[in-house]
């Protein structure tokens, strides 16, 4: 648990842990992949922009936001929706994978239970764990692709 963020369940912690979970393929794979790392966050940005402009005038629909001062690798495109769950299963229907992260508030992790922190406690993180639906965004995706997710989102909203 230790080596995984102190979670034994995925998402759910019950001790402070590390990220610290790779093993020797693994680096050897990485070091290989830091050699396109630059290619691999730009083409990301990209996808982001795309997802932007192409979601920007739906109101049922809260995006990322990129600080000015700030160089954003999206890693995760993380969007806010009302009934995140149905929405997630009707794009799941159509063929389109999202995922969600994070579903529970760090204050409401076992592992921070001695800070004495309730449901309640941060209402706006809690509504954010409720809401947060990641969108595929990675460095081969492809503009049709993104198109097709964006068209089956507004579907998925809409019924």
């Amino acid at each position: 648990m230790l080596r995984d963020h102190g979670q034994a369940v995925k998402d759910l912690h019950s001790a402070l842990g590390l990220n610290a979970r790779m093993d020797g393929i693994h680096a050897a794979v990485l070091s290989l992949k830091l050699r396109r790392l630059g290619a691999a966050n730009s083409a990301r940005r990209a996808h982001a922009r795309l997802y932007d402009q192409l979601l920007a005038e739906e109101p049922r629909v809260a995006r990322p936001v990129e600080a000015p001062c700030n160089l954003h690798v999206y890693h995760i495109y993380a969007v806010r929706v009302k009934n995140r769950d149905e929405v997630l299963q009707k794009l799941a229907d159509r063929g389109v994978k999202c995922a969600v992260h994070y579903p529970v508030p760090i204050h409401l992790q076992k592992a921070y239970s001695f800070l004495g922190l309730k449901r309640g406690s941060f209402p706006v993180a809690e509504q954010c764990a409720q809401e947060l639906l990641s969108l595929p965004i990675y460095p081969e995706l492809q503009e049709e692709q993104i198109h097709f997710v964006v068209e089956s989102l507004r579907a998925s909203l809409r019924n």
